[in-house]
């Protein structure tokens, strides 16, 4: 039952029979809600129900805490209201019944066209053509006045990102179409070649009915999506022979300049960290702040526990992680003399980490 999408004239109609005071919240999502809690009786509108990508609803509200999937709140505390979402679902039974009863010759040629539709994409769509169609490079100059605007202002970002001119000249600002509003940053392999194309959200697009994510990837279908190998931003740039600087975020690694390089968020195994040591001479890995982010200790603690050397930022700087530590410090790149003075390797480290905690 909660697996369908509801309409949303359902879900607020409901919505504000069960609050007090409900009302939409005018942001760039299409459907927000808020009105009283029924559960804590908070005296303000804290109670929300928003409509996610995968269009499910969910309600939230932030004086109790309490959240869950709408269908079974209502299921748990207001079934009388229940049968108002029952007599939609019932109705949507019926229609997939119906649609399955579609004989074998239709859907072959529904299968056939899907494929064929599917393959084109895969051949057709380039990373190279739809930036040249809906995206312009921030070192671009002679634009138009609304994107020389845009421009300004990714590039404004940026530097007070601390991120230097040698590596955002080459970022794009997405202006146009579904993914506007993002910049785009290329992903080359050891040869020059555009693979992927990193999209991070900047401005919030007016026209998109539901939270864009804060990061996107884009690939080069030319190639077909299973053949492309999984992004490390840095390589075309970083020297193998000399000590590499692995982090999870695309900007956090260029803190430590040409030789920073990223996994993009990628999960760190045993079996990623033996890839990559196979490929470089010299690795050190760099999280977010370990003493603030639980995600970053873990990931240290289980690098550490396998003999692997970790900068950690010192516990009495209070930043998130490796791009926060330069406009903290005003730096262009972190200084070697501090790296060294914050790396930990080993369970030696592991056991020195746990006894400042």
């Amino acid at each position: 039952m909660n697996s369908i999408i509801y309409p949303s004239h359902i879900i607020k109609n409901i919505f504000y029979k069960i609050v007090l005071g409900g009302e939409e919240v005018h942001t760039t999502h299409s459907f927000l809600h808020k009105g009283k809690c029924p559960l804590c009786n908070d005296y303000k509108k804290r109670m929300y129900v928003k409509q996610y990508p995968d269009g499910h609803y969910h309600i939230y509200c932030h004086n109790c805490g309490y959240s869950q999937n709408f269908p079974y709140f209502i299921k748990n505390y207001f079934p009388e209201y229940l049968h108002e979402l029952t007599e939609f679902y019932l109705n949507y039974l019926k229609e997939e019944k119906n649609n399955k009863n579609i004989n074998k010759n239709e859907k072959k040629e529904l299968k056939e066209e899907k494929n064929e539709f599917v393959e084109k994409y895969l051949t057709d769509i380039k990373i190279s053509s739809y930036l040249e169609e809906n995206a312009f490079l921030l070192k671009e100059e002679n634009l138009s006045s609304s994107k020389e605007l845009i421009r300004k202002y990714a590039i404004e970002y940026l530097k007070n990102r601390k991120i230097q001119e040698k590596y955002w000249k080459d970022f794009y600002f997405i202006y146009k179409g579904p993914l506007k509003g993002y910049i785009g940053i290329p992903m080359w392999d050891e040869n020059h070649i555009l693979l992927h194309v990193q999209g991070r959200l900047l401005l919030k697009s007016k026209n998109v009915n539901y939270e864009q994510p804060k990061y996107i990837f884009l690939k080069d279908s030319s190639k077909g999506i299973e053949n492309i190998p999984k992004p490390i931003y840095g390589l075309w740039r970083a020297n193998k022979e000399k000590t590499c600087y692995f982090s999870e975020g695309t900007l956090s690694c260029l803190a430590f300049g040409d030789q920073g390089l990223s996994t993009c968020g990628a999960n760190i195994s045993l079996t990623f960290v033996k890839k990559i040591k196979n490929n470089f001479k010299n690795v050190i890995w760099s999280f977010d702040n370990y003493w603030i982010d639980e995600t970053a200790r873990k990931k240290t603690n289980f690098l550490l526990e396998n003999n692997e050397t970790c900068f950690i930022i010192p516990k009495n700087i209070p930043c998130k992680d490796t791009n926060d530590l330069l406009i903290y410090f005003n730096w262009e790149e972190i200084p070697e003399e501090f790296i060294q003075q914050n790396l930990f390797t080993g369970k030696t480290g592991l056991i020195k980490l746990k006894l400042m905690f």
